[in-house]
């Protein structure tokens, strides 16, 4: 059965540099690569748009944005400057993936998969992958609306029950990531919207439901786009890499049997900040209970004192410490 397509983003190292074959008058010869070699189980893209679309963060901003003019807490003014937010704007982007598509037909498609998951869940960039299909909406890069709908992809009693059938349904086409990373991500097909917190008074986004998803304030998540390797080689017991057989998937689908692209989640998995913490003593701001640093979200999203939304400073709503 044929697959759509992998992930992760930034392919072709190694690629450009060991296996980019010259031509005649220092011309390139593009590798003959397909969307079947980079495939990767999770979510895969759907050009029926059978699932309910995405929404801009556009219309987040609406609620989540341009309240609070005192501080610079706002979720949606937090996300807008991020490298999340300009992920599918970033001129230096746009470069890499005309590079990698240059270097392997369809190479690019991997980086999109990360960079603007929007296209990619929609099904535009499974033949043209350079981004010249992107629609407006696909240009706001990694969105709210993306991460908020993202399944855990290790069943939990404390997981929304609605995942339960949304893993069942992957399980069925063997599409459950068995590691994280390489932009394996589950996404609800419904408009689910998942967070962290378990005492939302009022759900504002009725009649979509919103889920309390433990799995929002994990580093794993993170893993998500922040631990790529390139499936079109193969680890070699002598640790060198070998070039796998085109149109075919990685054989073990296993990230550590891939050539690492980058391991920034790993690192971190690896290091103190995972195994003990690191006192820090608040030098990434907000207001940390102990100051002992040890998630992503620890540095990356530190807790604040403020309101998520416009209604925020009124009953039933309140502030918040985090």
């Amino acid at each position: 059965m044929k697959h759509w397509a992998l992930a992760g983003s930034g392919l072709v190292i190694g690629l450009v540099t060991t296996y980019v074959l010259a031509a005649p008058g220092g011309g390139q010869t593009q590798l003959p690569g397909t969307v079947e070699d980079f495939f990767n189980p999770g979510t895969q893209p759907d050009p029926t748009l059978s699932f309910d679309p995405f929404f801009t963060s556009q219309n987040c901003r609406i609620c989540h944005g341009g309240f609070d003019s005192e501080t610079p807490y706002e979720p949606y003014d937090a996300w807008v400057g991020s490298m999340m937010g300009q992920s599918a704007r970033d001129p230096i982007w746009h470069a890499a993936l005309a590079i990698a598509n240059q270097d392997v037909d369809k190479g690019g498609e991997s980086c999109i998969r990360c960079h603007a998951p929007n296209a990619w869940l929609s099904g535009r960039a499974l033949e043209v992958t350079d981004g010249s299909t992107f629609t407006q909406e696909d240009y706001d890069g990694v969105t709210c609306h993306v991460c908020h709908r993202f399944v855990d992809r290790e069943a939990s009693p404390e997981n929304p029950a609605e995942d339960t059938p949304i893993l069942a349904a992957l399980a069925v086409d063997g599409l459950i990531p068995q590691h994280p990373g390489n932009a394996g991500y589950i996404v609800d097909p419904m408009d689910s919207r998942r967070g962290p917190f378990d005492d939302i008074p009022q759900n504002m986004h009725a009649p979509a439901p919103i889920l309390v998803s433990p799995h929002h304030r994990e580093a794993q998540l993170c893993a998500t786009c922040h631990d790529v390797s390139n499936p079109v080689f193969t680890r070699l017991p002598d640790g060198t890499f070998e070039l796998n057989a085109w149109d075919a998937g990685h054989p073990t689908q296993d990230p550590n049997d891939m050539m690492p692209e980058q391991r920034t989640y790993s690192e971190w998995l690896n290091s103190t900040f995972a195994n003990e913490g690191v006192q820090l003593n608040g030098r990434f701001g907000g207001n940390h209970p102990t100051g002992v640093m040890k998630s992503c979200q620890d540095c990356h999203m530190p807790d604040r004192y403020a309101g998520a939304c416009f209604a925020s400073p009124f009953p039933p709503f309140f502030l918040r410490e985090d």
